[in-house]
């Protein structure tokens, strides 16, 4: 929200009616990043400046502030359903937290350069988008895929005592896309991957899960 940094706006659709807003929430929240959805909950998870705000799914009432883990904050938010996990990214790390305290259980560096933006789970896997400019941008030093979105794809399984397996955290693929704009969030329903993109306005697209991991090379591994 360009238009007061300390608001936040979030719109509902329902998907059988997406030509009508469902509802509204203009709130102190700041910039938004990214939200995830807690399927076992229903609750929806938005990412602020302040932290993160936890959201009733039908009203859209905040019922929950979390506090940042540790300076400058959260940028994604994700939920790893397998495991009852929130996800999250600062400071080049990646982690997975307790869905009731926001307490890191774990953690991975990662070494991506270009301005980050949100990550989701699905299936065993982090997939972590991220936007790259070109250079000069002040929030970047090394621009290797000029004007193209990227999703980093990483191994993100636990065993069956839910610890971490051997390639935790492993950069399995990292996928190009270049002429649909800025990508600025991803998420997964009913075997479909959806995309969100920032190009005079908003544009969704989605593609069917086992597609786009061929794509990727990812299936290979």
């Amino acid at each position: 929200n360009n238009n007061n940094p300390e608001k936040g706006v979030m719109y509902s659709y329902k998907l059988n009616d997406i030509e009508n807003l469902y509802k509204k929430d203009y709130s102190n929240t700041g910039h938004g990043n990214g939200m995830t959805y807690n399927s076992k909950t229903g609750k929806v998870l938005v990412l602020g400046y302040y932290g993160v705000c936890e959201y009733n799914e039908e009203t859209l009432e905040i019922e929950k502030d979390y506090n940042r883990p540790n300076y400058p904050g959260y940028s994604a938010i994700g939920y790893d359903y397998d495991d009852d996990l929130y996800i999250g990214r600062a400071n080049h790390r990646i982690f997975f937290a307790n869905t009731t305290t926001m307490k890191k259980l774990y953690e991975y560096g990662i070494s991506m350069f270009e301005a980050a933006q949100d990550l989701e789970y699905y299936n065993g896997y982090i997939f972590d988008c991220a936007s790259d400019f070109g250079l000069p941008n002040p929030y970047q030093v090394y621009s290797f895929y000029p004007g193209y979105e990227l999703i980093y794809i990483y191994d993100a399984k636990f065993d069956k005592d839910n610890k971490p397996t051997k390639n935790f955290g492993r950069l399995i693929s990292r996928f190009i896309i270049k002429g649909f704009g800025e990508l600025e969030s991803l998420s997964f329903r009913d075997g479909n991957i959806y995309f969100g993109f920032g190009k005079k306005g908003y544009n969704f697209y989605y593609l069917e899960f086992e597609e786009f991991i061929k794509k990727t090379g990812a299936n290979n591994r």
